[in-house]
């Protein structure tokens, strides 16, 4: 590489330029486009090059330079995917290996989602069966019907309370009890709850359709 170029072949198909007002403020629009093969070098080209680049199974990928390296575009995450992550189970209960792990998201409109199948050991019916962490909890407690699947199955009601913990309040059965179609809005107030964003919001209640 020398004066910024590309070292490995490429063919330019475009190039841009900062005016001096964007170079003061530190907008690196970069000098060249390229078009190649393999991953770029890190000795590749200079801040705010893009390449895209052909690469063996994969097809095409895009690479911006920054003052770290080159990044992949490709496998950047968008702010609205949604992340599912794993409930820390209360004692006495556990995965039912037949359905989903048990876990819990909230999507950018601030709605929190279970989904999972669960057994509760012994036949208790009512029982804590997670705590949910601050961000993620309603701002009054929360009552949302589910299903245990097992054997003739049956209703039971699950209690959200404020500080996160959910609740069975029983039911027909303890075996294959679903979580899916618990929902419920969180609380964003971070001043009280301790939750991640947002100030003071109606809690419009509670309903099914959880996210698949």
């Amino acid at each position: 590489m020398s004066n910024g170029k590309f070292a490995s072949s490429g063919i330019v198909v475009g190039h841009t330029r900062s005016s001096n007002r964007e170079q003061r403020l530190q907008h690196m629009k970069g000098a060249r486009v390229t078009m190649g093969f393999n991953v770029p070098r890190s000795g590749e080209g200079a801040v705010g090059d893009i390449t895209i680049r052909t690469i063996t199974n994969k097809g095409f990928r895009a690479f911006v330079k920054t003052n770290s390296g080159w990044i992949d575009l490709n496998s950047m995450v968008a702010p609205d995917i949604i992340e599912w992550r794993d409930m820390v189970l209360a004692t006495n209960i556990t995965h039912d290996s037949d359905g989903l792990t048990p876990q819990y998201t909230r999507d950018t409109n601030g709605f929190v989602h279970l989904r999972g199948l669960i057994d509760i050991a012994g036949g208790d019916l009512t029982i804590d069966i997670t705590t949910l962490p601050p961000g993620y909890r309603p701002s009054k407690d929360v009552y949302v019907s589910g299903v245990h699947a097992n054997g003739s199955g049956g209703n039971c009601i699950y209690k959200i309370d404020t500080d996160g913990v959910i609740n069975s309040l029983g039911g027909a059965n303890a075996n294959k009890t679903s979580l899916h179609g618990v929902s419920f809005f969180a609380w964003q107030d971070t001043s009280r709850k301790g939750g991640g964003g947002g100030g003071h919001q109606p809690d419009p209640g509670s309903g099914g359709g959880a996210l698949p």
